[in-house]
């Protein structure tokens, strides 16, 4: 018998995992904790969470044959199913007395996942090997809470392990220890990681929306469980966000008075580069990074429209705005159409459920540095069609392809049985675009105002679409209609009255021209004048028309809170509101959907008003309407 069968299995899942400088540490922190030798405890805890991966059965006599049988398995578990490590220290825990022990070991089992390459495909083989693609999502999802006696397919045990986090010991509870503050936080940042990645490489590797979906419920309840763990522990602290900030900090200026023994500056950086995708780290890394990023974002341009929504709203949930516009860039960059489509899925009105990601992805259309447009062989018809009019916030084939999209959508909705008859009425539609694309960017229009347009002519287009209008002279009487129509829907919005000149008070008193007011509750966040912030068409707290700036006052009363604004700077706004014009707009903007405040909605606003589109939504003058 060799020297590595009489190892023990602490010993052989020792070597398994401990594949940097990192996860040894900590390993070895586990081994000195105890008084005694930890390995014999540990066997006991492994063999029998081993057998409850395994259909086999193990005689627990205790033989060194019996043994070698036992860590046989263990290479293979381990590669196939991660979230076995997850468990072991969920066991472990409850068989010692030592706390610091149960967390060293958590932090070398992370550590050792986001450090290795993640090329191994192992545990997503085994994921989707036992995915039955003949059960539809109701019924692989009623599996995940099913009893089921003998061996687990592997997403059924994936779940229940990962789930564990939501529990003891993964509570993490509010400490006045720097170490254990830094080891709270490379928990979160690197568990959040390793399980995006997990989740996107199924996505990736899955052959049907089926397999997608269910791999997205399996992930979702793993995310929520995870994001509400992670706020119970932050919402501990009194002022959670300079905490985490002045953690960030100290990680990385690396002081030797400020820093954990172990988890230091690089410690952190390899969560990033684990898969770059996520933290737009293009560029930035070795070539072995840059290429794994490259490989990574073909896969993510490669998704289905359905698959990229899914994955974009999970990734706005876990790491927020920054890494979903990265990708929302690469996107237009490498496939605008696509994008395109992503916007009209998310803007149909059964994807409700994705409400947040849709705001983005539309303030991202319309909100168009520039400096971000993707560089191509300039020709006369490009320059015809992609240069914007002056001060347009959307060119004219930008609008086309959303109107395309949109009244593609409502003939979908409309339409008769028979493919040749769609398929012709589909083909019509197409043709119309780019003539209604003209018209409307003749007012400068945005995909807001596209959209009014669109509700406008519904009607026509689903009676079209039921009626299956095929003639010549049919298709041009509806031409000719709706192009009368786009006429008369921008000449409707350029008549919009002049302002008096008490409406402009804001604009020569000094004290409205004062940039005090912030976009958003970052310390950065960009700040405009005062009387322009009155301006902007926020919804009325209760529908009061007596009360035009109600959310203004909440918002600036939230600033106040967040030392964005000084008491006396809103009791001297509260005092001259009087002087303040009361505007009407055709829609306003509820930043406070569900009674909680929501940037991406005020930034939307905001975007508007930097286009000079708020204008176009003024409804005449007064408080009551």
């Amino acid at each position: 018998m060799d020297q590595k069968t009489m190892k023990s299995g602490f010993g052989l899942l020792a070597e398994k995992v401990c594949n940097n400088r990192v996860s040894e540490a900590f390993w070895a922190q586990v081994t000195g904790r105890e008084n005694s030798d930890p390995h014999l405890r540990f066997d006991r805890v492994l063999s029998q969470r081993i057998a409850t991966y395994v259909s086999e059965s193990i005689d627990e006599g205790g033989r060194t044959e019996e043994m070698d049988q036992r860590w046989s398995v263990l290479d293979r578990l381990v590669d196939s199913v991660p979230s076995l490590l997850f468990r072991l220290v969920s066991d472990w825990s409850l068989v010692t007395e030592s706390g610091p022990s149960s967390r060293h070991l958590l932090m070398g089992v992370l550590s050792s996942l986001i450090w290795q390459e993640p090329e191994s495909q192992a545990h997503i083989d085994a994921f989707l090997a036992d995915i039955d693609p003949r059960m539809s999502i109701k019924e692989l999802n009623a599996r995940l809470i099913q009893k089921t006696a003998g061996k687990l397919p592997v997403p059924q045990v994936v779940y229940r392990d990962f789930m564990i986090m939501a529990g003891a010991p993964f509570n993490l509870v509010k400490t006045d220890d720097l170490a254990e503050r830094i080891e709270n936080l490379f928990y979160f940042d690197a568990l959040i990681q390793f399980l995006l990645t997990y989740y996107f490489d199924l996505f990736c590797r899955a052959k049907t929306e089926t397999v997608i979906g269910y791999v997205h419920i399996i992930f979702l309840r793993l995310f929520s469980a995870l994001k509400q763990q992670e706020k119970k522990y932050w919402d501990q602290y009194p002022d959670k966000e300079k905490e985490r900030q002045r953690l960030t900090e100290l990680i990385e200026e690396d002081a030797p008075d400020s820093r954990h023994p172990f988890l230091r500056k690089t410690a952190f950086s390899s969560i990033e580069l684990y898969n770059p995708l996520f933290t737009g780290f293009a560029g930035k890394g070795p070539t072995v990074i840059e290429n794994r990023y490259q490989q990574r974002m073909s896969s993510f341009l490669s998704l289905s429209v359905i698959s990229m929504s899914l994955l974009l709203d999970s990734l706005l949930m876990l790491k927020g705005e920054v890494s979903v516009l990265a990708l929302l860039k690469q996107l237009r960059q490498n496939n605008e159409p696509k994008l395109k489509q992503l916007a009209a899925y998310l803007g149909a009105e059964k994807q409700k459920g994705h409400q947040m990601l849709t705001q983005l992805v539309i303030r991202f259309l319309v909100d168009k540095p520039a400096v971000e447009e993707t560089k191509r062989e300039v020709t006369p018809e490009l320059v015809e069609n992609q240069k914007p009019d002056a001060g347009s916030s959307v060119t004219k084939a930008q609008i086309a392809g959303y109107l395309e999209e949109r009244l593609l959508k409502l003939h979908e909705q409309g339409g008769i049985e028979g493919d040749t008859a769609q398929n012709q009425i589909g083909d019509f539609l197409t043709s119309i675009c780019g003539g209604l694309a003209q018209i409307l960017t003749n007012e400068n229009m945005d995909l807001q105002g596209v959209d009014a347009f669109v509700k406008q002519i519904e009607p026509e287009i689903r009676e079209m679409s039921a009626l299956g209008m095929l003639a010549r002279e049919e298709k041009e009487g509806f031409l000719e209609q709706i192009s009368q129509r786009a006429e008369k829907f921008v000449a409707d919005r350029s008549a919009t009255p002049a302002e008096p000149a008490s409406d402009t008070a804001e604009t020569t008193d000094p004290f409205f021209q004062q940039e005090i007011i912030p976009i958003g509750f970052e310390k950065k966040a960009p700040k405009i004048p005062i009387g322009i912030f009155f301006r902007f068409p926020f919804a009325r707290e209760g529908g009061r028309s007596e009360d035009p700036f109600s959310q203004h006052l909440r918002y600036l009363e939230e600033a106040v809170k967040q030392s964005l604004l000084t008491e006396s700077q809103l009791a001297e706004i509260r005092s001259r509101l009087p002087d303040l014009p009361r505007l009407n707009y055709r829609k306003t903007y509820d930043i406070y959907p569900f009674n909680r405040f929501d940037e991406t909605i005020l930034l939307i606003v905001f975007s508007l008003w930097r286009n000079g589109a708020l204008d176009n939504l003024l409804d005449g003058e007064g408080a009551d309407d």
